[in-house]
């Protein structure tokens, strides 16, 4: 037959090999001949065959039982993927074997006799040499529907010869049936549907096959209401007479009942917790400063409740500028549903058609000083999009290297893999965006080919997080009190996750995730931004993957940002905030405690990159990997699996393309994991701090354990009762602090105190042991001993000395040697004694504890 010639015809001369199955100990072992074995069953192995594809990749397929295997090997003898094949064709319709049975439909829609839409079922995951085959018989390759299954449209007897191709397990219509979401499909069944409003999902994106439904439409007498150039997407309405006849149509893939357009920004305050932290936390922006870099901006509009801060020698007005500066920092006056992400914060405004200081590296280091002190800048826009790392990809790794900022970039908007270079950086953040539909519900959530999209093309997973493409409702320049509906793209999504990014560090300054923050103001107790990039991409909601329709790993990145499950996770969270080192082929290690029930533990290392090689393929220079193993000795690698599963698979290889890993496990088993960050290949010097030492180091956050920073259970003062303050002032660097008063009974010259703190353990045993304090002395000098207490010897171990500073907090940690000794009972005792002899003291001198907590590791 034709189609069998042409796709023999592609195909190399070479026969396949043969798949050898030996018998081994373990029952039965599987090879391609030439090639390494790739799989071990007790089952017996039958219905052997082999397929060589037209590139010469070959194809395995076998059975162990009733189950049905394959196996794909592109070079032909070594295999890379090896599965139990799912011959579910999964619609929303039905999901059947079609072997076995197909979808018995009602009548209430019929598929017209010219159609020529078809699901084709593949015996394994379809291949782009399928593709191929379908196209040389004149087929049009539309859409992947799971299992091993694609929508095609096929010409007049095409379907026949597709059938007989070798790798094809069925060919089935596409019903008209199959078309129409339940919601529509009862009422029409039931002959209570109402004229009203679709949302036509076309074959192909554009406007050539929309405009030919639209024709259609408009000749039936039903109305069209909007054609989306870039995606798929059409809005029509349609009587139900005119939705069956439209349902037949070899260019509708799916129609929905389309909702009203409502104004947006309200609705994505509460999808990513940002009414959450203002209803939980009071936190509005408070204290933050952050920057847009845009075109212009309407200084006048009256949604800012603080006066922009301008960085820029000219300030244009802009309604793009105006929009990304609003989605930050607007109050909502005029239009409450449109207020912005943080409505207190003090934004500032950069062009970036005119760089302050000239260079945007003389203006990127003017962020961090004053009048700016800006924990991140928010940018949608970029130079002309490309699909590869450029010079001006370089700089700007160069410039984030150089400066402790967090900096944010819209993908763009090409549909494909073209984006703006700065959004190929490798320690910027990038920004992707998918379609909400003015709605919360995440079924109909769709990409639509609207957004750029990765991977980058050295394999780095790009980009980093996504947000809303559409609908966003927002200030705009033509009034003082204008606000839009129609803003998006992922210049709405920027700014959107940037203010979340905001609002995460006025979290981290007011002490919520159990690490010491002394200094006063948000901008100098910020984290580092690898740690600010890693902890919001840890705890992102991620969408379902595989994919279930086009929103893949490639468009959402490691998924969405979300205060809520951010804050919910704080208290089960250990953090590295760049604090250790590596040099080349060392590794730091760390141990986590799970609890029995855990739903999810999550692993995500990030590191600083020096700018890349623009002239090499590949953008990393040095190499850092994370590796996990398990309670049983099951290990996982970061990123492992991750491409096509929102869950790491275990086994596999380091990662050594990507500068941001992942291990996420579902439903761990309870027990000791052991975390290490290894230094593969550290080839360039990435701390500034070590001059002529070739090291790195990385930020690191592991959520969903039990021994992240464990706060006191209890606590007791002597010989005195505290002038203020309670336990739950030890928990939390706040300024809200536990006053340790000298003894009534002491003598004036001399202040003696013991703070004196119990914590609650689950850990079975501890490898490491460290305590920290921030404190301050309302006097001088005070001598402070950190003590454990060991009960074998029931004695205090002194563990640290030191001097506590008058006023100012500062933050002392002490190492436990041996640490082992000091747990007993599920219990850890810390004494903090502290002593002066001072004849000028009086009854009120105070030690002001504002957090102490420890670091314990099984």
């Amino acid at each position: 037959m034709l189609g069998n010639l042409l796709f023999t015809a592609m195909a190399a001369t070479l026969p396949p090999p043969t798949l050898i199955v030996n018998r081994v100990s373990a029952g039965y072992s599987l090879r391609l001949e030439g090639g390494p074995a790739f799989r071990t069953t007790k089952a017996q192995v039958n219905n052997r065959s082999t397929h060589r594809l037209g590139d010469g990749s070959v194809v395995a397929l076998w059975n162990e039982g009733s189950e049905s295997h394959y196996a794909i090997a592109l070079d032909g003898k070594t295999v890379l993927r090896e599965v139990t094949a799912d011959n579910q064709v999964r619609l929303k319709y039905a999901a059947f074997d079609p072997l076995k049975s197909t979808p018995i439909l009602d009548g209430t829609v019929t598929t017209p006799n010219e159609n020529e839409l078809y699901v084709i079922q593949f015996k394994t995951q379809p291949l782009e040499t399928y593709k191929q085959a379908i196209e040389s018989v004149g087929g049009t390759w539309y859409d992947v529907v799971p299992a091993n299954s694609v929508i095609c449209r096929l010409p007049s007897g095409a379907k026949e010869r597709v059938s007989a191709l070798e790798f094809v397990r069925w060919v089935g219509a596409y019903e008209s049936a199959y078309k129409l979401a339940e919601i529509a499909m009862t009422p029409l069944r039931e002959g209570t549907l109402k004229t009203g409003e679709y949302d036509i999902w076309c074959n192909q994106r554009g406007l050539d096959m929309q405009r030919a439904v639209a024709d259609r439409i408009e000749a039936l007498g039903g109305r069209v209401i909007q054609l989306i150039p870039q995606g798929f997407r059409m809005t029509v309405e349609l009587s139900p007479i005119q939705l069956k006849q439209v349902l037949g149509m070899n260019e509708v893939q799916f129609i929905d009942p389309h909702g009203p357009a409502t104004q947006d920004m309200d609705i994505v305050r509460s999808y990513g917790g940002v009414n959450f932290v203002e209803t939980t936390l009071g936190f509005t922006g408070q204290g933050v400063r952050a920057e847009v870099m845009d075109g212009g901006l309407l200084q006048t509009h009256l949604a800012w409740g603080n006066a922009p801060l301008v960085h820029a020698p000219s300030m244009p007005v802009d309604s793009h500028g105006t929009a990304t500066f609003g989605i930050n920092f607007g109050n909502g006056t005029g239009n409450a549903a449109g207020r912005g992400m943080m409505p207190n914060a003090q934004g500032v405004m950069a062009n970036y058609n005119a760089f302050n200081g000239g260079t945007r590296y003389t203006h990127t280091a003017q962020l961090l000083a004053a009048p700016y002190n800006c924990v991140y800048q928010s940018n949608s826009w970029g130079n002309a999009q490309v699909t590869t790392y450029t010079a001006i990809s370089a700089e700007m790794d160069d410039i984030l290297f150089q400066n402790n900022i967090t900096i944010l970039n819209s993908q763009s908007n090409t549909g494909n893999q073209t984006s703006r270079p700065q959004a190929w950086a490798k320690n910027i953040v990038s920004i992707g965006a998918f379609n909400h539909f003015n709605n919360l519900n995440d079924a109909d959530d769709r990409w639509n080919g609207g957004a750029s999209i990765g991977p980058a093309t050295d394999g780095r997973v790009k980009p980093d997080i996504a947000y809303w493409y559409d609908s966003i409702l927002c200030p705009t320049s033509t009034s003082t009190t204008a606000y839009t509906t129609g803003f998006g793209g992922t210049s709405a999504a920027t700014p959107m996750t940037a203010g979340h990014f905001g609002l995460f560090f006025q979290m981290w300054h007011n002490g919520l995730f159990g690490v010491p923050v002394p200094a006063a103001t948000v901008f100098d107790n910020r984290p580092k931004a690898t740690l600010a990039k890693a902890i919001m991409i840890n705890t992102a909601n991620q969408k379902p993957l595989p994919a279930p329709f086009d929103i893949t790993r490639n468009v959402q990145g490691w998924g969405v940002v979300n205060l809520t499950s951010l804050y919910n996770a704080r208290q089960k969270m250990l953090t590295v905030n760049e604090t250790d080192v590596l040099t080349n082929l060392q590794t730091n290690t760390y141990k986590v405690q799970v609890a029995a029930g855990e739903p999810a533990l999550r692993l995500t290392m990030s590191y600083l990159d020096p700018q890349g090689t623009v002239g090499a393929a590949q953008a990393r220079k040095n190499n850092l990997s994370l590796k996990v193993t398990g309670p049983t000795g099951t290990i996982w690698w970061g990123n492992n699996g991750m491409a096509t599963s929102n869950w790491t698979v275990s086994g596999g290889a380091e990662n050594n393309v990507d500068t941001v890993e992942n291990v996420y496990i579902q439903t761990p088993a309870a027990g000791t994991y052991t975390v290490q960050v290894i230094g593969s290949d550290i080839n360039t010097d990435a701390r500034v701090e070590t001059p002529g030492v070739t090291d790195a180091d990385y930020a690191l956050v592991v959520s969903g354990i039990t021994n992240g920073p464990l706060a006191p259970s209890s606590f007791s003062i002597a010989p005195s009762p505290s002038f203020g303050g309670n336990l739950a002032s030890l928990a939390i660097s706040d300024n809200d602090v536990l006053k340790a008063g000298s003894s009534p009974i002491s003598s004036r010259s001399r202040f003696v105190c013991d703070v004196d703190t119990t914590y609650t353990s689950t850990l079975p045993s501890l490898s490491k042991l460290d305590i920290v304090i921030e404190r301050s002395g309302s006097f001088p000098g005070a001598t402070e001993l950190i003590q454990v207490w060991n009960p074998t010897s029931s004695s205090w171990t002194t563990v640290s000395t030191s001097v506590v500073p008058q006023a100012t907090d500062t933050v002392v940690t002490a190492s436990v040697p041996s640490p082992a000794a000091y747990l007993s009972g599920g219990q850890i005792k810390v004494r903090c004694n502290y002593l002066k002899e001072d004849p000028t003291l009086n009854r009120t001198a105070s030690i002001n504890i504002d957090y102490i907590r420890i670091k314990a590791q099984p």
